[in-house]
């Protein structure tokens, strides 16, 4: 055997035992496989949510190692978004560059560096107001107590609030309101807790698209009809799946505007540096925001049946 051939077999004799050493090692290795995806949250029924299914990813979860803690730094998705809710309501997130509007939404410039992107809808205090002076309810104290002991969705009803027309997110403005389900045992207040909670579920169809998941953003809230109104906050933390803090600004809009002002002069370096005052905060209840996604569900299916074209 030439020099060159002894030196092929040597070569080849090294690579078998090294597949053979590689073999017996691997077998006493544990097999490891690490399932990462992109833009999802923890929204699964592994993690306590009562609304999605997701059996596969539950059994993975039974038999494998569940991350119990996350730590993540946000580059897009703000951490904060701003609901106002007064005669009508809006609900923005500020973000920096010039990002997409989705659908439905409208945008425009804060300053050079952020815009501010949201959704707003025609209907909000103006509708409890509307309710209470047609069907002549009772003094504000005693109506917010029948309408914090009411279920939600416990009525049987299902509204478009849309008594001034139709803004975000589907702009039909010259829709009218409609309530279904009515019948003789139907109370006021079941037709007021009603409209509070079809309201939120116009927002929480803006929240949705503005990319305001389970868990995972705050709202702040301002707002006469809400500071009034302790049962509307918690229908909207529920709807919505976030915990809600009431603003103690009360001018809320117009300390923004005067902090905008004043980071573009220079006094201040940016807009966290005079924090706005917290009121209370509505935490989030699931059993309630799974029952609110089938009220939602239901509002989406009469919507299509009377104002989206066949």
């Amino acid at each position: 055997m030439n020099a060159f051939a002894s030196r092929l077999s040597s070569l080849a004799l090294t690579l078998l035992l090294g597949v053979a050493a590689s073999a017996v090692h691997a077998a006493d290795k544990l097999n490891v496989l690490f399932i990462a995806v992109d833009d999802m949250n923890a929204d699964l029924a592994c993690y306590g949510n009562p609304v999605v299914k997701s059996p596969n990813l539950d059994r993975l979860a039974a038999t494998g190692a569940r991350f119990a803690n996350h730590y993540v730094m946000p580059q897009c998705t703000p951490t904060r978004a701003a609901l106002t809710l007064g005669t009508t309501a809006a609900l923005r997130v500020m973000q920096a560059g010039s990002p997409p509007v989705p659908r439905g939404l409208w945008a425009y410039r804060v300053d050079a560096a952020h815009a501010l992107i949201g959704g707003a809808t025609s209907e909000g205090g103006n509708v409890f107001q509307w309710l209470r002076t047609t069907l002549k309810l009772h003094d504000p104290a005693t109506l917010e107590a029948e309408l914090a002991a009411l279920a939600p969705d416990s009525h049987g009803l299902t509204m478009l609030p849309f008594l001034a027309g139709e803004r975000s997110p589907g702009w039909a403005g010259d829709v009218p309101a409609t309530i279904h389900g009515l019948t003789m045992a139907t109370r006021p207040a079941d037709i007021v807790r009603a409209s509070l909670e079809a309201v939120a579920y116009r927002c929480a169809l803006i929240a949705e698209l503005l990319g305001i998941h389970v868990g995972e953003q705050q709202l702040i809230a301002s707002g006469g009809a809400l500071r009034n109104t302790p049962t509307w906050c918690q229908i909207l933390a529920d709807v919505i799946g976030v915990p809600l803090v009431l603003s103690a600004e009360p001018e809320a809009t117009s300390r923004g505007s005067a902090l905008l002002a004043l980071k573009a002069l220079g006094v201040i370096d940016n807009l966290d540096a005079l924090p706005a005052a917290a009121g209370v905060i509505f935490e989030p209840s699931l059993t309630n925001f799974a029952r609110y996604r089938e009220a939602i569900a239901r509002q989406k299916a009469l919507y299509g049946k009377l104002i989206e074209p066949a």
